[in-house]
C-alpha cells in the first residue's frame, strides 16, 4: 500500500478546505542557497575550462542548470562587492553609508515570510558592515581561518570551510520545514594558499611548501622575486583550494539531497572577485583590489532551478553580481519593487533577451577618504579603464580592450578607436554622475578582533 507524505503544504491546504477557504497557491520552490566561494576567478574552474579538474560538483551542478561565461563583479575587492551582491545596486548608489549597508535584497524576502541566515568566515563579510541586515541568523567564522596540508594534521579535523559548511549545512536541517533563504561564505580559494591537492610534480623554487601573507608582503616589497616556477607552484595552490572549496558544495548539495529539499531549492553559485596569480604583475601575486582587469573582476556564477532546470545551459550574455538577488528574489516568487540597478536574470536564461548588460567598475580604496583609483565600464565586447595617477601598479589613464579578440586585455587600443574610447567614457561619465557619490567603503574604526581577522587575511597591516 502506498502511503501519503503530508507535507506541510498539503496539510495546510486540507485545513483551508476543511474551512471552506481557498488554499494559498503552493510556491514552484521552497527556498534557496547562495554559496559566495570568495577570491575565485573563472578560468580556473574546470567547470569553466581549466584543464585541471579543480570543480567537479560545479561542472555537475552547471550540468544541470545555467552557466554563466561572462558574469562581473563591481569591484576587484570584498567588501564593496559584497554591498552590491546584497543590494542589487552599486555601493555608490546609497546603499552603503556611515559604514554600514543601508539598504539589502535579503530584507524583503524576511519580509515575504522566508526564514532567513547567513554563515560567513567574517573579515569583510561581517555584520560590523551591516551585511547582517535582513538576516534573522548571521553566524561569523570566529578567529583564524585554520587549514590543513593533509586531512587531520595538527590533531583536529575543523575550523575554516569545514567549521562553516557544517554550520550551514545544521541550518538546513533546523529549517527543512519552512521557506528559507541561506547565504554560505567561505576564504577557502583567497590566501593563505595551503591546499597540496595539485603540487605533486610541481617545482616551488624559492617558496616554501604552502604560500602565506607573509609570502605575499615579501613580493609586494621585492624581498621575494618569483620566476616561472614560483608561478606555476602558487597557481597549484590556488587551485588546490578551488578543489577544496568545490568537495564542500558536493557536501552540501548531498545534504540537500538527504533533507529531500534538492528538488525545491534554488542554488547560487558566485564570487565576489577574482585573483591575481602574478600571470601580469608578478609583485601582486596572491592579490586582489588593485586593478580592474578580468582577473579580479570576472567571477562564476552558476544558478540551478529544479523547478525549470534549463540543463546543460551556458550563456554568453554579459550579466552581473548585482542582478544575482533580484533573480532569486522573482524565482521564490516575492512580490517585490524593482528598485536599484540590479535586475532578474530569468528573461537572459529564457532567451529572450540577449543583450549585454553594462557593467560599471570602480576600485574603492581601502584606506578610508582616498579617492577611488580606477574606473571603469565593461559593454560585453570591450572595456574602458581610466586611472588615476595614484593608482598602483601606474597604468595608462585610459585603457580600452576589445574582449572579443583580446579576452586577456593584452592589448590597449584606445589610441587606435578614438570613437569607441569618447562613447564608452562618456557612458561612464554620464553613469558615474547619476550615481550620487557616497563615503568609500570603509573609514570606520574597525574593533579589535575584526582588525586582527582582516590583518590574517592580509587585508591590513599591523
Amino acid at each position: 500500500m502506498l502511503l501519503r507524505r503530508w507535507t506541510p503544504t498539503v496539510l495546510s491546504a486540507v485545513l483551508a478546505w476543511s474551512l471552506g477557504c481557498e488554499p494559498a497557491p503552493e510556491r514552484r520552490l521552497q527556498g534557496a542557497v547562495v554559496i559566495l566561494l570568495d577570491t575565485v576567478r573563472p578560468d580556473r574552474l574546470s567547470a569553466y575550462g581549466h584543464d585541471r579538474p579543480t570543480s567537479p560538483h560545479l561542472e555537475e551542478l552547471a550540468r544541470g542548470g545555467v552557466l554563466f561565461e561572462q558574469a562581473v563583479s563591481t569591484s576587484s575587492w570584498t567588501l564593496p562587492a559584497v554591498v552590491s551582491l546584497l543590494a542589487g545596486r552599486y555601493a555608490e548608489a546609497g546603499v552603503y553609508g556611515g559604514g554600514k549597508l543601508l539598504s539589502s535584497r535579503v530584507e524583503q524576502l524576511q519580509d515575504a515570510g522566508f526564514a532567513t541566515a547567513a554563515v560567513t568566515e567574517g573579515g569583510y563579510v561581517s555584520a560590523h558592515f551591516g551585511f547582517d541586515r535582513g538576516f534573522d541568523s548571521f553566524e561569523e567564522q570566529e578567529g583564524e581561518i585554520r587549514l590543513f596540508t593533509q586531512e587531520g594534521a595538527g590533531g583536529k579535523g575543523g575550523g575554516g570551510i569545514e567549521q562553516t559548511f557544517a554550520r550551514a549545512i545544521a541550518w538546513l536541517e533546523e529549517h527543512r520545514n519552512e521557506p528559507f533563504f541561506l547565504m554560505v561564505h567561505t576564504y577557502e580559494a583567497h590566501t593563505p594558499y595551503r591546499r597540496l591537492h595539485f603540487t605533486e610534480g610541481g617545482h616551488r623554487g624559492k617558496l616554501d611548501e604552502t604560500f602565506s601573507v607573509t609570502d605575499v608582503d615579501r613580493i609586494l616589497e621585492g624581498e621575494l622575486r618569483l620566476g616561472q616556477r614560483e608561478r606555476d607552484y602558487i597557481g597549484r595552490l590556488y587551485d588546490g583550494g578551488l578543489l577544496e572549496a568545490d568537495k564542500h558544495v558536493g557536501l552540501l548539495l548531498a545534504s540537500l539531497d538527504a533533507l529531500e529539499l534538492s528538488e525545491r531549492t534554488l542554488v547560487v553559485v558566485t564570487s565576489d572577485h577574482g585573483e591575481d596569480l602574478g600571470g601580469r604583475h608578478t609583485r601582486f601575486a596572491g592579490e586582489h583590489g588593485h586593478t580592474l582587469y578580468d582577473e579580479l573582476v570576472r567571477v562564476p556564477l552558476i544558478l540551478y532551478d529544479p523547478a525549470e532546470p534549463r540543463p546543460d545551459r551556458r550563456i554568453s550574455t554579459q550579466v552581473r553580481i548585482i542582478d544575482v538577488l533580484p533573480t532569486v528574489l522573482e524565482l521564490l516568487e516575492v512580490d517585490a519593487p524593482e528598485v536599484g540597478d540590479g535586475r532578474s536574470l530569468v528573461p537572459v536564461m529564457d532567451g529572450s533577451e540577449r543583450v549585454d548588460r553594462p557593467a560599471l567598475l570602480k576600485l574603492w580604496e581601502r584606506s578610508g577618504g582616498k579617492p577611488p583609483s580606477r574606473f571603469g565600464i565593461r559593454s560585453g565586447s570591450h572595456k574602458l579603464v581610466v586611472n588615476r595617477k595614484h593608482a598602483r601598479p601606474a597604468a595608462p589613464m585610459l585603457e580600452l580592450f576589445d574582449l572579443r579578440v583580446d579576452p586577456g586585455e593584452g592589448q590597449d587600443v584606445a589610441a587606435e578607436f578614438p570613437e569607441q574610447t569618447r562613447e564608452l567614457r562618456t557612458q561612464l561619465g554620464a553613469w558615474t554622475r547619476k550615481l550620487a557619490g557616497v563615503e568609500p567603503p570603509e573609514g570606520v574604526e574597525l574593533p579589535a578582533e575584526l582588525r586582527r581577522r582582516l590583518q590574517e587575511l592580509g587585508y591590513l597591516t599591523e
